[in-house]
């Protein structure tokens, strides 16, 4: 039978072989599955994502696996891993500031596993950098770069003898300032420094090829490498007022172009129900998946 689910009427008979009916399915013409939490990044979870009936997403694992503390990931071998470390899934353990750092220190790469490394978050004892790495909060304003972005030196109490660099940045030796060498990751122990005349370092391939001189910094660049993409001043100031060259991407005929045009994809990925195009934002779906 078919009937309309508010008033019961428009009733239409589909079949009448069946001896009584052994389920009903509630159907809306307004449902919109591209909200669906789990088709994003598979809700974040490693193995199956599924969605309570108040929206929220929970995670389970396929069978002989079960679901680590995280509530994200699944293990065949559980190991004795301790709360500083990171288990990687095949009873091996590693430090947890290695994870999402760009270099695989699990033999099976999940450390580095694009879908955890989005969606996971640093464990109490940790430092959540910029960058999304984790270390631990005691090497938090110690002088080293530990992040790799130095979001872990911002804002820290500098000492008698150090100098901070602009907008925030990490504190380093005064005895580093104008030394020709940019230890600050704007250059600006670089700035308002006596200047050196250029003209006087020829390249050595070339001797009658001079070199300039940059905007703030000491820096010596050749007129070539300006508007180059490469931040040969140390302040991006070579770089800035460039026209921005785009170059149009061309794809198969048996390809998707993702929306920006500059990735293709096999037509065959296109609603496949993963991110391939990772266009998506604001919790919504990539290009690829949607209708």
């Amino acid at each position: 039978m078919r009937a309309d689910k508010y008033t019961g009427s428009n009733v239409v008979t589909l079949r009448k072989n069946i001896a009584r009916p052994m389920g009903i399915v509630a159907i809306a013409n307004d449902t919109d599955c591209t909200l669906n939490p789990c088709h994003v990044l598979n809700g974040g979870c490693e193995d199956q994502c599924n969605v309570a009936v108040d929206g929220r997403v929970w995670c389970s694992c396929f069978l002989g696996k079960v679901l680590l503390p995280d509530g994200k990931r699944c293990v065949e071998k559980e190991a004795n891993c301790s709360t500083e470390e990171f288990e990687c899934g095949n009873g091996m353990c590693i430090p947890f500031e290695l994870t999402c750092d760009g270099v695989s220190a699990c033999q099976n790469g999940t450390d580095e596993n694009e879908q955890y490394c989005k969606t996971r978050t640093c464990p109490l004892e940790f430092f959540p950098c910029a960058n999304n790495r984790c270390i631990p909060k005691s090497r938090v304003c110690d002088g080293q770069n530990s992040c790799g972005d130095y979001s872990d030196e911002m804002l820290c109490n500098c000492a008698e003898d150090q100098f901070r660099c602009h907008f925030g940045g990490p504190c380093i030796t005064q005895a580093y300032l104008c030394d020709n060498d940019p230890d600050c990751p704007d250059g600006s122990d670089e700035m308002d420094c006596p200047k050196p005349d250029c003209s006087l370092h020829p390249l050595i391939w070339d001797p009658l090829q001079k070199l300039i001189n940059c905007e703030h910094t000491v820096a010596c660049i050749h007129p070539a490498w300006i508007c180059d993409g490469q931040d040969d001043c140390w302040d991006m100031s070579d770089e800035k007022d460039c026209e921005t060259k785009v170059t149009e991407t061309s794809c198969p005929s048996n390809s998707f172009q993702c929306e920006g045009g500059d990735l293709c994809i096999p037509k065959t990925w296109k609603c496949d129900r993963d991110d391939d195009c990772n266009d998506g934002g604001n919790g919504t779906v990539s290009s690829d998946e949607r209708g």
